[in-house]
């Protein structure tokens, strides 16, 4: 695992896949780079230390999916990585994936699920993340405040 990409992006990303079995956290991580680097790939391999069906064309967990689904996997998938795959917003949709980013990933770090109401007023149950993040990109979100709250490597 180590050889498959510089020791700036396997150490931590294989850090935090023994990181996640030990609880919450409060960061994410965020692998991105140029199409072809094999960010999926390497992903993939690190979540199918929890299961082998986490193939790269399998992935559960990608941008193009809602954010109301990521948020429920990640609070599915306790105490294990979860790869949110291919992060790379379209000119037209940058500011809705930027916000959905900001989200989700905030959310990992500070643990808090988004609180909802029933149409009668009585609350529903947060789904705080539970699984540490690790999303792929061709590019990464912005925000100060964000990016300080995720492990980036390029």
């Amino acid at each position: 695992m180590l050889d498959l990409a510089p020791d700036r992006v396997t150490v931590p990303t294989l850090g935090a896949v023994w990181r996640s079995v030990l609880g919450a956290t409060d960061f994410s991580v965020f692998v991105y780079g140029a199409t072809g680097r094999f960010k999926t790939a390497l992903a993939s391999l690190l979540q199918q230390h929890f299961g082998t069906g986490f193939a790269a064309h399998r992935l559960r967990g990608s941008w193009t999916s809602t954010a109301n689904f990521n948020e429920v996997m990640t609070f599915i998938a306790k105490d294990a990585v979860l790869v949110i795959d291919d992060f790379r917003p379209g000119a037209a949709e940058r500011r809705r994936l930027a916000g959905e980013a900001d989200r989700l990933l905030r959310a990992g770090a500070v643990g808090a699920g988004r609180g909802r109401l029933k149409s009668d007023t009585s609350l529903r149950p947060a789904h705080p993340p539970r699984a540490l993040i690790l999303a792929t990109g061709e590019e990464r979100p912005s925000g100060e405040s964000l990016i300080a709250r995720m492990l980036k490597h390029r």
